[in-house]
């Protein structure tokens, strides 16, 4: 019997897991990892409590391991005077792909928007990224058609 998932709140004692796993995600987007800066912004991110991020790993797995990740960042609303979420982060490491573990990521993410009375979630991911909008439009999320974003460098 495949080992059970386990998906909890990153804590600092995960920070050398989580850094692994984001150090994946940035070469999963051809971005050039500085190891240690990674390292430092993961840990911030898990000290100040500024996100909430995610780790997913087998009841087996050590754990300075993961198997994938999220991370969500507080997005207020100013129509519904309430937090929403953005998830801003999704990543599975490769070898652990085509298991469920993103789907059940998502899920864990939902289920703590509605804990913390959100009213609703969004994402955003590249258009050529196909893997992961089937995964978003099978389960469940609907494409903006609504909203157009920009965005601009400073």
């Amino acid at each position: 019997m495949p080992a059970r998932l386990i998906i909890s709140r990153a804590r600092p004692v995960d920070v050398a897991a989580a850094t692994d796993l984001f150090v994946a995600y940035q070469a999963f987007y051809k971005v050039e990892a500085d190891a240690a800066k990674t390292r430092a912004f993961v840990s911030d991110r898990l000290r100040l409590n500024d996100t909430i991020f995610l780790i997913a790993r087998y009841e087996d797995t050590p754990t300075h391991k993961g198997v994938g990740f999220a991370q969500m960042m507080p997005k207020l609303s100013s129509t519904a005077m309430r937090r929403n979420w953005v998830l801003n982060d999704l990543f599975v490491a490769p070898e652990h792909r085509r298991r469920g573990i993103a789907t059940a990521i998502m899920n864990e993410c939902l289920a703590f928007a509605k804990r913390t009375g959100a009213t609703k979630m969004s994402l955003k991911t590249q258009a050529a990224n196909d893997a992961a909008r089937a995964l978003y439009e099978r389960e469940g999320w609907g494409l903006d058609e609504e909203f157009v974003t920009y965005s601009r460098g400073v």
